[in-house]
């Protein structure tokens, strides 16, 4: 499988979990990203694809960057953030394939590992995911 393939997949099943959240699901703090919400980590991951479409890689690897793509979704819930990502997904995707929009370092990377540092841990039965994430700590 390719990383574009790959990035695809964990989209997909990042966003059946995200969707299957409660509020407080979504408000739990990520412990790998304690100043973020679940919803904070969605938000950021969507802010990806929003400034790789947009362009917008000045910063890319400051705390500020990450930071402005969960502030500009802090007034949504996580499943209008889901939705973001649903509607962005095919010009992002686009643009890897391309490799003329959108740097592939806006990709996540699949963990070695089956659990995501955004998934409260009262989630019994649910098969979880691993992701790379930068986030102000």
């Amino acid at each position: 499988m390719d990383r574009i393939q790959a990035y695809v997949d964990i989209r997909t099943r990042l966003i059946e979990l995200g969707r299957s959240l409660d509020d407080a699901q979504a408000a739990a703090m990520v412990a790998a990203c304690p100043k973020w919400t679940v919803k904070d980590a969605f938000a950021h991951l969507v802010g990806n694809n929003a400034d790789g479409i947009a362009g917008r890689m000045d910063g890319v690897t400051q705390d500020w960057w990450t930071q402005r793509q969960v502030d500009e979704r802090s007034g949504h819930t996580l499943a209008e953030v889901l939705d973001e990502w649903d509607e962005l997904s095919p010009a992002f995707e686009a643009g890897l394939r391309s490799a003329e929009t959108v740097r592939p370092e806006l990709i996540m990377t699949p963990g070695p590992t089956s659990r995501t540092s955004g998934e409260p841990s009262a989630r019994p039965g649910v098969t979880t995911l691993s992701w790379s994430t930068r986030c102000p700590v």
